[in-house]
């Protein structure tokens, strides 16, 4: 009496291209989507505003980029003119998505 043959089968065929290239190439790709926003936001800094000393500095835009990517905010600066609001629609709402 014979054997039957098993076979096994894998999900997912093992990539040519090395592990760490393919984690640096994700890395970089979701800095870029978030360097488009600080960018974006950045450039429209007047469509902001800072509740705490009314003042929008690089490091505001720059904190108010990450909280936006990564949460849904804290209320402490707001953007306030439809172009901002626009902006944090179309632009960083799908960057937190792919993030």
């Amino acid at each position: 009496m014979t054997r039957p043959h098993r076979r096994s089968f894998t999900l997912r065929r093992r990539g040519r291209t090395p592990v760490w290239l393919r984690l640096l190439w994700r890395v970089g790709l979701a800095s870029a989507l978030i360097a488009i926003a600080l960018f974006g936001h950045w450039f429209d800094r007047d469509g902001l505003r800072d509740n705490i000393d009314g003042a929008i500095s690089f490091l505001d835009v720059l904190y108010f980029t990450m909280i936006t990517v990564t949460t849904v905010g804290y209320g402490d600066i707001v953007p306030v003119t439809t172009q901002a609001r626009m902006f944090d629609t179309f632009v960083v709402t799908p960057v937190r998505l792919f993030v």
